[in-house]
């Protein structure tokens, strides 16, 4: 990364592993539960900082919130706990969309909310070949389309304040 102290990093990853490495031996615990393996097998030992990839701009809301264009595609990509990444990516027209209240639409997130009747009351149903049905069941529960409106954590909101250069679209 130009512009910046790698050697920093190193030492703080280095340090990290010391400490698994003596937590590991301490408590008789195998090393490799340290180390957990991603989808494509490869291992990334727990607190460390790694290389993600290179971003042209970066915008963030906290942990597990942030948007970026990649220098591959110059796309936009997400990364928000709760909205599945490429369809998500398509809701932002702008990385200036990715703040506080955007609302990715059910669309988008294809999420369900389940929503609990603990007092239903009887009813009649007909299904899809017009065939009636008396529903008598006390409880009931119905799934519906549910959009997520992003927002920082209080935590992280405390942090920063909306003048603060930390929420500044990162350029390179």
């Amino acid at each position: 990364m130009s512009g910046f102290d790698n050697s920093i990093i190193e030492e703080y990853n280095k340090k990290v592993f010391e400490k698994i490495k003596e937590v590991s031996k301490t408590l008789e615990i195998d090393i490799e539960r340290f180390m957990p393996k991603d989808t494509k097998g490869k291992k990334h030992p727990l607190g460390v900082f790694e290389k993600d990839a290179e971003y042209s701009q970066f915008i963030t809301q906290g942990a597990k919130k942030y948007a970026y264009i990649d220098k591959k595609d110059y796309k936009i990509h997400i990364t928000v706990s709760g909205v599945p990444k490429k369809k998500g990516a398509k809701g932002l027209k702008s990385l200036e969309d990715f703040k506080d209240n955007f609302v990715f639409e059910y669309k988008y997130t294809n999420k369900l909310l389940a929503q609990y009747n603990d007092e239903q009351i009887e009813f009649e149903l007909t299904d899809y070949k017009g065939k009636k049905y008396k529903v008598t069941d006390k409880y009931g529960i119905c799934l519906l389309p549910c959009q997520y409106t992003l927002n920082k954590s209080d935590e992280y909101a405390n942090l920063l304040d909306e003048e603060s250069s930390a929420r500044a679209i990162f350029k390179e």
